[in-house]
C-alpha cells in the first residue's frame, strides 16, 4: 500500500481541549486510518510549523484525500496537509522510469 504523511495543526478549541484533559489520540488516528482501509505506521506531536505528523498507509491516493476530508470536517483542525510517500525502492522506480521518459519532454526556451 502507498505511504502518506499527514500534518495537522489542532483547531484552538481542540488544543484547549487536550489542555484541559490531556490524552493519548493514537488510538483515535489509527481508526480513521483503518476506517478507510489503511494502517497507521507513527504519530508523533511535534513544535513549530504543526502539531501533529502521522505516518500511515493507505489502499490509494482517494483513500487518503476520504480521510484528510474526514479530518477537515471534524473541525479539531486548523490546517490538514498529506504528503505522499516513497519507500527507497520505490524511488529508484521513479528515477529509472525518469531517466527512461525524459526524451519525452521539452522544457519551454526561448
Amino acid at each position: 500500500m502507498p505511504h502518506f504523511m499527514v500534518s495537522c495543526n489542532y483547531s484552538a478549541e481542540a488544543k484547549n481541549a487536550l489542555i484541559a484533559n490531556p490524552v493519548d489520540r493514537t488510538k483515535a488516528a489509527s481508526a480513521a486510518v483503518e476506517a478507510v482501509g489503511g494502517k497507521l505506521h507513527s504519530a508523533f506531536m511535534t513544535f513549530g510549523e504543526t502539531d501533529i505528523i502521522v505516518i500511515y498507509e493507505a489502499p490509494d491516493a482517494i483513500a487518503s484525500a476520504a480521510l484528510a476530508m474526514t479530518l477537515g470536517a471534524s473541525g479539531g483542525f486548523s490546517s490538514i496537509k498529506t504528503t505522499a510517500l516513497l519507500t527507497t525502492a520505490e524511488a529508484v522506480k521513479a528515477l529509472k522510469m525518469s531517466g527512461e521518459t525524459k526524451a519525452a519532454y521539452k522544457p519551454p526556451t526561448k
